[in-house]
C-alpha cells in the first residue's frame, strides 16, 4: 500500500508529518506536529489510489463532520479537517498514546471481569452521545478502542475511527451507503449488518457485546475458515455463552454480553445507556458481594425452555415489543422481614424474660424465708433437732426447765402450738425449712423430741402421748 504523504511533508501549511501510525481500508494515519500550537496530533488522510473515488472522499468528510460535533472523554477530539489544493483530504485529531484492546488481548489473553466491564461501560457512554446525535459507528471492535492511562489506578477508553459511521438522518448521507453493501469487520458485524440490511444504534450494541465476549474469553464468538463461513454463523448460529466458553466468567456478566448479541435487534438492549446501566449494576453487586438488583431478562434462546410451574407446560416467548418482566428484587439488609422471620426471636426473648422472672422470685422467697425463720421459729424446736443455739438468749416459748413429765409435755405442746401458728401453709413450710412435711408432722416431731428427752432423764414419757 503506497503512502500518501512522505515524512517531513507540511500539510495545509501547519501539520508536519513525521511517520505512519497505521493504515486502513480507506486511509492512513500519521503522527504529526501542529506547528501553530506546537502540539502532537494524529492526521488521517485518504490513500492516493482512493482519492479519485468521490464516494469514499464524501464518506471521509462525513467522518470529520460527525466526529467534530461530538464531545465526550471517550471520543477522540477533532481539531481540524479539510482538503489541500492538490486534492488530499485530511482529518486532524488529538494524538492518543495508549494500547488498543486488540493488542492488549494479544498480550494478556483475557481481562479480569471487573476491568472488562469498566472499559466496555466507558465505551457505551461515548456511544450514547454519538447515538443521540444520530451517528452509528458500524465498525466497533477491540482494535478501534484505545486504552489510555488516566492516573495510577484508572484507565480511559477512547473510541477511534468513525470512518464508516452512518448518519441515521439526512438523505444526502443515506445515499452514500448503497443497499446490500457490507461495511465493517465480519466477526463484529451484527446479523442485520451481515445481511446488508439497514442498521441502527442496536448494531453498535451488538458489536459491544462481541467485544465484551472477547475480553472475557479471549476468543471471538464466531470463527471460521473464510469470510463466508463467519458471515453465515453471524447470521444464523447462536453464540456459545461466555461462561460456557470459558469457565470462571461470571454468569450475570456473560448474560449481559449474551443479550447484546441477540440475533433479533428487538431483543437486545434498547440503548447504550441501558446496557451500561446493566454493567454498573453488576459491578456494584460484585463489589458489595450482593446479587445484582436487576437481573437481565432471559435471552431469546432461553425463553422457549422456560416451563410454567403450575401447568408444567412450556411458556410462550414474549413478543419483541413487550416490556421485560418486572425484576424480582433480592432481599437486602434493609428489606422488611416477614412475621415468620421474627417468631424464633420472639420465643427466645420470652424465655429470657421468664428465666429472669424466675430467678428474681427465687431470691425474694429466700429472703422472706430467712426473715420468717429468724422471727417465728421457736428456739426450743431448733434445740430439739440437735442444732446449736445461743445459750445467752433465753427461749421465747419455754418458761420452765424439764422438771417432770407433765411439765415437759406442756412445754412440748406449747412449742407445737406456737409453731403451728407461725406456719401458714405446707408450701411455706417446704420453702422456708426445706422439709417435705405438713405442720402437723413437724409438731409430732417436736413432741417426740421431748419424749425422748424425758426418757433419757428417767421420767415417765407416757404423758406426752396424744
Amino acid at each position: 500500500m503506497d503512502e500518501t504523504l512522505e515524512s517531513g511533508t507540511l500539510l495545509a501549511g501547519r501539520y508536519c508529518i513525521k511517520r505512519v501510525i497505521a493504515a486502513g481500508g480507506m486511509g492512513a494515519v500519521y503522527d504529526a506536529i501542529d506547528e501553530r500550537f506546537g502540539r502532537p496530533v494524529a492526521v488521517k488522510v485518504v490513500l492516493k489510489e482512493l482519492a479519485a473515488d468521490a464516494r469514499l472522499v464524501a464518506r471521509f468528510e462525513r467522518e470529520a463532520g460527525a466526529v467534530a460535533r461530538l464531545s465526550h472523554p471517550s471520543i477522540v477530539h477533532v481539531h481540524d479537517y479539510g482538503a489541500t489544493d492538490d486534492g488530499v483530504s485530511y482529518l486532524v485529531m488529538e494524538r492518543v498514546s495508549g494500547t488498543n484492546l486488540a493488542d492488549l488481548l494479544s498480550k494478556e489473553g483475557t481481562l479480569a471481569p471487573e476491568r472488562a466491564a469498566d472499559l466496555v461501560e466507558q465505551a457505551l457512554g461515548a456511544l450514547e452521545v454519538a447515538h443521540e446525535a444520530g451517528i452509528v459507528h458500524r465498525d466497533l471492535k477491540p482494535a478501534n478502542l484505545m486504552v489510555v492511562p488516566a492516573g495510577a489506578s484508572r484507565e480511559l477508553v477512547k473510541i477511534l475511527d468513525f470512518g464508516v459511521a452512518q448518519l441515521m438522518t439526512g438523505e444526502a448521507y443515506a445515499r452514500l451507503t448503497r443497499t446490500g453493501s457490507l461495511v465493517g469487520t465480519p466477526a463484529f458485524m451484527s446479523p442485520e449488518q451481515a445481511r446488508g440490511e439497514p442498521t441502527d444504534a442496536r448494531s453498535d450494541l451488538y458489536a459491544m457485546g462481541v467485544t465484551l465476549y472477547c475480553l472475557l474469553t479471549g476468543k471471538r464468538p464466531f470463527e471460521g475458515g473464510d469470510l463466508a463461513e463467519i458471515l453465515r454463523k453471524v447470521r444464523t448460529e447462536p453464540a456459545m455463552r461466555a461462561d460456557v466458553r470459558k469457565p470462571g466468567v461470571p454468569l450475570e456478566l456473560a448474560k449481559i454480553a449474551d443479550r447484546a448479541m441477540e440475533k433479533d435487534p428487538a431483543r437486545r438492549y434498547a440503548s447504550a445507556h441501558d446496557m451500561a446501566k446493566a454493567l454498573v449494576a453488576w459491578r456494584t453487586a460484585r463489589s458489595s458481594g450482593a446479587p445484582a438488583s436487576a437481573p437481565s431478562p432471559p435471552s431469546a434462546r432461553e425463553l422457549p425452555t422456560m416451563v410454567d410451574k403450575r401447568s408444567g407446560a412450556p411458556t410462550v416467548p414474549m413478543p419483541a415489543t413487550a416490556a421485560p418482566p418486572s425484576p424480582v428484587l433480592a432481599p437486602g439488609p434493609d428489606a422488611p422481614k416477614t412475621p415468620s422471620d421474627d417468631r424464633p426471636r420472639a420465643w427466645a426473648r420470652g424465655l429470657s424474660w421468664l428465666a429472669l422472672a424466675t430467678l428474681i422470685a427465687a431470691c425474694l422467697l429466700a429472703t422472706v424465708g430467712a426473715v420468717l425463720t429468724a422471727i417465728f421459729v421457736p428456739r426450743a424446736w431448733w434445740s430439739g433437732l440437735g442444732m446449736s443455739v445461743d445459750d445467752d438468749e433465753p427461749p421465747p416459748l419455754v418458761a420452765v426447765e424439764l422438771g417432770g413429765s407433765s411439765g415437759a409435755c406442756n412445754v412440748a405442746y406449747a412449742c407445737c402450738d406456737a409453731f403451728r401458728r407461725a406456719i401458714d401453709s405446707e408450701a411455706a413450710c417446704e420453702t422456708i425449712h426445706g422439709y417435705d412435711q405438713s405442720p402437723r408432722q413437724l409438731c409430732d416431731q417436736v413432741r417426740d423430741t421431748y419424749r425422748q428427752s424425758l426418757q433419757r432423764q428417767g421420767y415417765d414419757a407416757s404423758m406426752c402421748d396424744p
